[in-house]
């Protein structure tokens, strides 16, 4: 029997290594793959993830179909404008969809984001919940490495620069979880016109169904 392999080793970055590294990936994905964040899945022994922002309106390639769901339900409070209104969003409207939830406040620009809302499925699936908590608490947190809430930090900012929704499908560690998982975000703006928040789709999946990528 060979052995087994043996566990990833913690990583540990100051804050600024953290928000230098976010900030690149940031950039890298405004212009296409990101070797930042390639590497981050590299350090972890993971697939590289899906990664693709996403037309606004068109929810082709986006699964399973909660997301699907989600994604027409926010096109269709845009009113005529391309996004809807944060107040436009009403957990009644749409119950199914309620527990895969979650609704994170822009904070500081973008270098930091706080939960207002965590579905409670996904904290069963998680057990971790971040109701009231911020990205930047997630990472500090992180027992092995940072780089999966360093990864969702990028993808939140760029919804909020592009004004767009960006779409992403990624294995854990297996420390975190043994489900694969689909994320959208989709941004939602205030009076001002400004994205201040943003509406995500946190939805597992069983099977490594969806298109991860094991090369560069």
């Amino acid at each position: 029997m060979e052995p087994a392999e043996p566990a990833p080793k913690a990583v540990v970055l100051a804050a600024s290594q953290r928000r230098q590294a976010i900030a690149q990936a940031v950039d890298e994905l405004g212009r296409g793959p990101s070797p930042t964040i390639a590497g981050w899945f590299r350090s972890m022994r993971l697939p590289l993830p899906r990664v693709t922002k996403v037309a606004t309106a068109s929810a082709a390639g986006l699964a399973p179909d909660r997301t699907r769901r989600l994604f027409d339900h926010w096109h269709g409070l845009s009113g005529g404008s391309d996004i809807p209104h944060y107040r436009r969003i009403d957990p009644v409207e749409i119950p199914s969809l309620l527990g895969y939830l979650a609704i994170v406040e822009v904070l500081d620009g973008g270098t930091n984001y706080r939960y207002r809302l965590y579905g409670a499925d996904i904290v069963r699936h998680t057990g971790i919940e971040m109701t009231g908590r911020t990205t930047a608490d997630l990472v500090d947190r992180a027992k092995v490495a940072p780089f999966i809430p360093m990864f969702f930090a990028a993808l939140n900012t760029r919804t909020l620069y592009d004004r767009a929704p960006w779409y992403s499908e990624h294995q854990p560690p297996a420390h975190i979880s043994q489900l694969y998982w689909h994320r959208l975000a989709l941004p939602l703006v205030d009076d001002q016109g400004a994205v201040t928040r943003l509406l995500l789709s946190i939805v597992p999946s069983e099977r490594a169904d969806f298109h991860l990528r094991t090369g560069p």
